[in-house]
Order: C-alpha cells, then sequence, then structure tokens
C-alpha cells in the first residue's frame, strides 16, 4: 500500500469557450484552483473558408452535365455548415 496521498478537491466551474460567438456559458467539473486564460479546447475550433468561385471558374472547373449550378451552390454551403468533417 502507498503513503497517504493528497485529496484532490473538485469544484463545478462556470466557463465560457472563445470559440463560441453566442457567449454561452456552460459548467463542468475541474480542479479546485485550476484557472485558464481561455478554454483549452478552443483552439480545436476551426472555422473552414467557403470556397468561392466566379462565373468563369464555374464554367472552365466546375461545369458538369450531371450537376447543376445551383446544385454546386448548394454543395458548396452544406460543406460549409457540416465543416467539411466526414469522418
Amino acid at each position: 500500500r502507498k503513503g497517504p496521498s493528497k485529496q484532490v478537491r473538485w469544484e463545478f466551474k462556470p466557463f465560457t469557450n472563445s470559440a463560441r460567438k453566442d457567449g454561452l456559458q456552460l459548467r463542468h467539473w475541474a480542479k479546485q484552483g485550476l484557472q485558464w486564460d481561455d478554454y483549452p479546447f478552443a483552439k480545436f475550433n476551426k472555422v473552414l473558408k467557403l470556397l468561392t468561385y466566379t462565373d468563369d471558374d464555374y464554367e472552365s472547373l466546375l461545369k458538369s452535365s450531371e450537376w447543376t449550378r445551383e446544385e454546386t451552390d448548394l454543395l458548396m454551403r452544406l460543406l460549409q455548415q457540416v465543416g467539411m468533417d466526414f469522418t
């Protein structure tokens, strides 16, 4: 048996995430006294820039007999909404 261990105290702390723009305040359990300037997992929030294309780009690079321009635009908007995350 090991010697006496220090008891760890936990507290239910409020936090905000700088990756969110709505100011939502959540709470979670953290070791007492633990402080950080920003929520540590905010760094994993990546906002992808939607690919844009001109009419000329569409005509020369993207035009297909199987897709309309409207369907291509819709696909790009849907990709933005799901963060292009297919995993």
